[in-house]
């Protein structure tokens, strides 16, 4: 395959044409759509691996990531928490994905030490309950040595949480969301940058690459109105001035 000419979105467009038709879109109604953000990933990730790289996926999801890279060679092997993402180990398996149900709490990976080119944790660890020290040594554990890890996760000081909180309202998911059930499955603790640079330097990994996106206006469908839409212009023009305040961090880390 020739890396030059691979069209990454081709082919995002590709897997999410058949995840959805899968029972965890069709049935559960995990449905995806494009999106910068996801893209913005697959293409970062691309630039780190080759067709013979073994890449650990945490946190299965929906699986877009994992699939895209499983279709341009990869080894590819997913883990998540049955008690807490439902169907998306067994959905992924449909396409050839090995899939592993793994408690991330428990602070252990049931893989060798040095197996991995590459450690892809995408929008998980705002969902740890506990502290994230145990799982991350366990990364630096199983990765190769100086290889990568990609982390994505939610900015904690991002513009619409102040803004909210400004106008009374409150940023964290309401009471209601998860009250009745046993398990929260929201986010437990979003990161600052100050406190992501911390937390992966404290357990041997050094950040080579810090990416500042702007996902929560592109998706919110409440600014789609005229005056909306010149909120969004007005809100995006303040970001491009404060990139520190966008909504989402994208970590390029090495160990």
């Amino acid at each position: 395959m020739n890396r030059d000419k691979v069209d990454l979105k081709k082919i995002y467009n590709q897997v999410i044409e058949e995840y959805n038709k899968t029972p965890l879109s069709v049935k559960f109604g995990w449905k995806h759509t494009y999106e910068e953000y996801t893209l913005k990933q697959i293409t970062i990730l691309y630039k780190l691996i080759n067709s013979k790289s073994k890449i650990l996926d945490i946190g299965t999801g929906s699986g877009i990531i994992p699939i895209t890279f499983k279709k341009l060679g990869c080894e590819v092997i997913t883990i998540d928490y049955k008690e807490t993402s439902g169907e998306a180990l067994d959905n992924i398996k449909l396409f050839g994905l090995k899939s592993l149900n793994v408690n991330l709490n428990e602070g252990k990976l049931p893989f060798e030490s040095e197996y991995f080119d590459l450690i892809y944790m995408g929008d998980v660890i705002e969902h740890l309950p506990n502290s994230p020290k145990k799982i991350l040594l366990e990364c630096n554990r199983v990765l190769k040595k100086n290889s990568k890890m990609i982390v994505s996760t939610p900015n904690s000081l991002r513009l619409i949480v102040r803004l909210k909180t400004l106008f009374g309202y409150s940023p964290w998911p309401e009471i209601k969301t998860f009250y009745y059930d046993e398990y929260n499955g929201t986010h437990h603790h979003e990161y600052s940058l100050s406190e992501l640079k911390f937390v992966f330097t404290d357990n041997q990994f050094m950040i080579e690459k810090i990416h500042l996106f702007e996902q929560n206006l592109k998706v919110d469908k409440r600014l789609n109105s005229l005056f909306g839409k010149i909120i969004k212009k007005i809100l995006l023009l303040i970001l491009n001035f404060t990139p520190k305040l966008r909504s989402n961090i994208i970590l390029v880390l090495k160990n």
